[in-house]
């Protein structure tokens, strides 16, 4: 049997079909260094130490660790990023929040002031600062060992960025800009949900940065939405994705706030994922 299938026939009580061998080309590829080609041809083989890792890769992954909190590290927007269970894992849906931003910027080389509020691991923080290398990138996050992990992943990727902590909803501890862009990517799975939340995300990553309560779903959206109209610049504009069950919501929720230009954005899925607005 070769790696791929060894891995995928250990998994398969846990995760679907496509899941389990997108799990398996992570391990092949960034662990052991070999190519999917190669594996599927059965052309490696792996030595005692070998096996002895994969064996306990296999032994993590199945008592529902995600293989990037594993490994440290995952790829997001042809970046690495260090992870681990202090920060969320990038989603790859997250990247098309990054691409929507970047096609609304007609000059890349731009000198704007960009503000990622809530920045976890830094990944958005530090795409656009790789995308946008004029721009002032300030980034903040309440959790202090998320600040960290976001600092070292600054420097992993040489990118400059002014990190703070603070809290999305205390207004005082917000730094006042002015922004041209603000952008989120806040906690917003109500807790009812938590019942079709797969067991390696409900049980490993940081709850703090996934989950509100039902009857306050939208208190980070509001909390955006009254700084955004405080701090942004007369062009500015504040990007956040959003719960698809609340798109609607989310939007109304804006325009009570006082924004005049709101959309919904859809993701490589086509499901509702991001808003977009303007004062």
């Amino acid at each position: 049997m070769n790696i791929i299938a060894k891995i995928c026939h250990a998994l398969s009580p846990l995760y679907p079909q496509y899941e389990s061998k997108a799990i398996a080309r992570i391990v092949t590829e960034d662990v052991f260094g070999y190519s999917l080609t190669d594996c599927l041809a059965e052309r490696v083989t792996l030595s005692a130490s070998q096996e002895q890792q994969l064996a306990r890769i296999i032994q993590r992954l199945q008592q529902n660790e995600p293989i990037q909190y594993i490994i440290g590290e995952t790829l997001f927007h042809g970046n690495r990023f260090c992870v681990n269970p202090d920060v969320l894992i990038p989603r790859p849906e997250t990247e098309d929040l990054i691409d929507y931003i970047l096609k609304d910027i007609a000059d890349s080389s731009a000198t704007l002031s960009i503000c990622d509020a809530g920045t976890g691991s830094g990944c958005i923080a530090i795409t656009l600062k790789k995308e946008l290398p004029g721009s002032h990138m300030t980034a903040l996050d309440i959790s202090q060992p998320a600040l960290k992990v976001a600092k070292s992943n600054a420097d992993r990727n040489h990118t400059p960025i002014d990190f703070i902590r603070a809290d999305i909803l205390t207004a005082g501890t917000l730094p006042a800009g002015p922004w041209d862009i603000i952008v989120s990517n806040p906690p917003y799975v109500m807790e009812r949900e938590k019942g079709n939340i797969a067991l390696h995300v409900k049980n490993h990553e940081p709850a703090s940065a996934l989950f509100v309560p039902d009857d306050n779903a939208l208190q980070f959206y509001y909390a955006l939405a009254q700084w955004g109209l405080a701090t942004l610049t007369s062009h500015g504009a504040i990007y956040c994705e959003l719960n698809n069950l609340l798109a609607h919501d989310t939007e109304k929720g804006f325009r009570q706030q006082g924004f005049t230009q709101t959309a919904i954005l859809c993701d490589r899925f086509n499901n509702p994922r991001f808003i977009k607005c303007r004062k």
